[in-house]
């Protein structure tokens, strides 16, 4: 009877070290970023909301310090250089950004948001052309 509970034991053992190493050597690999965009260092940081246009081909973007500035910018999302870009009125203060849409070809940019940062405050739309 020992020699059977070893034997269902070690079989128990190979199948499930077996089962393990097949699992891992099928699991997907992990994909690489082809670019990272990040800010100048001290210009700012980019808001949580961005945009990329239906085509995939341009990715839109909101560049803050939270107080004294606030600009969409553009980029292609082919090369992750730098398109175009504009300011936000009024240095995006009394504009709380809750998604954007990146329209196509220089349609400019529609931003969803709130006029002050309360969850419960009515949503606008506010729509800016290819020049800001």
């Amino acid at each position: 009877m020992t020699r059977l509970a070893m034997t269902l034991g070690a079989i128990a053992a190979a199948l499930l070290l077996g089962g393990h190493a097949s699992a891992k050597s099928t699991a997907p690999k992990q994909m690489e970023p082809r670019h990272v965009l990040k800010p100048p260092a001290g210009e700012g940081y980019f808001d949580d909301v961005f945009a990329i246009d239906a085509e995939g081909k341009r990715v839109a973007v909101i560049r803050t310090d939270g107080a004294t500035f606030a600009k969409v910018e553009l980029y292609d999302a082919g090369t992750g250089k730098p398109l175009s870009g504009f300011e936000l009125p009024g240095k995006g203060q009394g504009l709380f950004p809750v998604e954007m849409e990146l329209l196509s070809g220089n349609g400019g940019v529609v931003i969803i948001g709130r006029e002050k940062a309360d969850d419960e405050a009515p949503l606008f739309a506010f729509g800016f052309d290819g020049a800001g």
